[in-house]
């Protein structure tokens, strides 16, 4: 497809003035300034530049016959690639050509490797890390680039605690695990940025923590309300050092709480569901912030928890929206009349 040529918008709605080119050609994403101000120049700075990729493409792609995927790995770790499931995955594919990875090729070795998970396990163990990989190779020439399909995936219905179940979960725990799980559902963290969180980012004065280590990488401040400063502030001062909270992985976190729901229900007889911090943290969070404010699903991204209004959209059933509501006014019914009429 040939390149797209346009001024770059900026967040504050302004453009730039000189012209861009964006798109892929052999394979190979292209966004950068042309230096242009005037659009008939910018087209040609773009035709050129097509030009110039397309006469070494057929070399590229001879090139690209010969790597292996372990070799395109190499160089994909060393330019900060994920390592945790495409390591393993190279010690069986490893030796196969970039070439060879197609639709067919992932959707076979992909059962073939792992027969027995569920498809949410196979797209994050198997897919995604193996078209990383390939898109990798493909914007530096080394393949033809393609388009690929995961397998569909069912998204689990969204799971949240209410406050009966805290009360309950509360009076049973220990300390520290009382000041974690009202942290995760009064901030929306993630465990990891509650398990990341040291002391000196922590100003309880000023009712605020920031969060320097994220998922997406960008810091955020998050606000603490009144219940979570007091539950803070039972730390002695002289212990306010180092990580806030104790545990070193999230997994020791979710066997604690399933220890303790455990232990309720075998030592007092008071049965509830076992919950992970997941549910706990962000769902709760989520569900709470829309039910008890008037945020919207647009002001829930404002909260920067979530980037984008397709992460915060799977709350939007969690509670009754404005236009439900419009119900209410609709034809009422004499319930007087209709129980006079049924005890006839």
């Amino acid at each position: 497809m040939p390149l797209k040529v346009e001024k770059r918008r900026y967040k504050d709605g302004s453009r730039s003035s000189t012209y861009y080119m964006r798109g892929t050609i052999s394979g190979k994403e292209i966004f950068r300034s042309t230096f242009k101000t005037k659009l008939v120049e910018a087209n040609k700075v773009a035709d050129t530049l097509t030009r110039e990729y397309e006469e070494t493409a057929e070399v590229q792609k001879v090139e690209g016959n010969t790597k292996l995927l372990i070799e395109a790995a190499v160089y994909y770790f060393k330019a900060g690639g994920e390592r945790r499931y495409l390591e393993p995955l190279m010690e069986t594919l490893g030796m196969h050509l970039l070439t060879e990875v197609d639709q067919v090729f992932l959707d076979s070795k992909g059962r073939e490797l792992m027969p027995s998970v569920v498809n949410a396990t196979l797209v994050r163990q198997f897919y995604t890390p193996l078209i990383a990989l390939h898109r990798f190779s493909a914007i530096r020439g080394w393949c033809p680039a393609k388009i690929f399909t995961k397998p569909k995936i069912k998204e689990p219905a969204t799971d949240w605690a209410e406050l009966d179940w805290f009360h309950t979960f509360w009076q049973h725990c220990d300390a520290d695990m009382f000041r974690i799980t009202i942290f995760l559902p009064y901030t929306g963290c993630r465990i990891s940025e509650c398990l990341a969180l040291e002391w000196e980012d922590v100003r309880l004065k000023g009712k605020s923590a920031y969060i320097r280590k994220t998922k997406n990488g960008e810091p955020r401040t998050v606000n603490l309300p009144d219940v979570l400063v007091e539950a803070l502030s039972g730390v002695p001062e002289v212990l306010r050092t180092g990580k806030v909270f104790p545990w070193k992985n999230y997994s020791s976190v979710n066997r604690r709480i399933k220890s303790t729901v455990k232990k309720i229900k075998e030592e007092h007889g008071i049965t509830i569901k076992y919950l992970t911090t997941h549910k706990i943290g962000s769902h709760t969070y989520g569900t709470w912030m829309l039910r008890e404010t008037d945020l919207g699903i647009k002001g829930l991204v404002d909260t920067r928890r979530w980037k984008d209004l397709r992460s915060a959209m799977r709350y939007a059933h969690t509670s009754t929206s404005s236009a439900n509501k419009k119900s209410d006014n609709l034809p009422t019914i004499n319930m007087c009349k209709i129980r006079a009429g049924e005890a006839k």
